[in-house]
């Protein structure tokens, strides 16, 4: 019995001893508005390919550098001062989407583009198209020259898209009236109610 709690407390000891040799603690550093973010509620977060870490808050947008933020917001252009969600195009433009519609910036201009709505996602594929859901409408397709509604076959009564994805294939995994359903660009399919 004696030998037997002595091996308990040696595989004890080295257990313990292994958790806090290999454990480690990350650097963790809590940014807020005295480090120069607009508004301390964080609503979307894109890291572009230039390495700049994007922050869409409900007082604009937040550019971060690893030192620095770089705010915006309707007095720069923006359509409205909450930010739904960010993306970067193929281009290194940065697309913007707010309650009151999408923005582009270009070389930290913004310019609000002619889609209206409650932009709530942004999404790119492999080739580079955009696309921008609007719930309760449907969601576009952006070439790089025009928008286009994607048409799901769903009457208007039935339309209510909260969200969506892409898949490998890109193929548009939807949420309508707490439905799944993936879209091929060909049909829509249910595949999960």
């Amino acid at each position: 019995m004696h030998k037997n709690l002595l091996t308990y407390l040696l595989f004890i000891a080295i257990v313990c001893s292994y958790s806090l040799i290999f454990s480690q603690t990350l650097p963790l550093k809590n940014y807020n508005t005295k480090d120069g973010l607009p508004q301390s509620t964080i609503r979307c977060i894109f890291q572009d390919s230039k390495g700049f870490i994007w922050f869409g808050t409900f007082n604009g947008i937040s550019k971060f550098n690893g030192t620095k933020f770089y705010n915006y917001n309707i007095e720069n252009g923006l359509s409205n001062n909450t930010v739904n969600s960010i993306m970067e195009d193929n281009n290194g433009n940065i697309w913007i989407g707010t309650p009151k519609g999408l923005n582009k910036m270009v070389n930290s201009k913004i310019t609000v583009e002619k889609l209206k709505g409650n932009i709530t996602k942004i999404l790119k594929d492999k080739k580079g198209n955009l696309f921008i859901l609007i719930p309760k409408q449907t969601i576009y397709k952006y070439d790089g020259k025009e928008f286009t509604p994607l048409d799901f076959n769903f009457n208007k009564k039935e339309l209510h898209i909260t969200n969506f994805a892409l898949d490998k294939k890109d193929n548009i995994i939807l949420i309508n009236s707490g439905k799944l359903y993936r879209y091929d660009f060909v049909s829509t399919k249910e595949i999960l109610s």
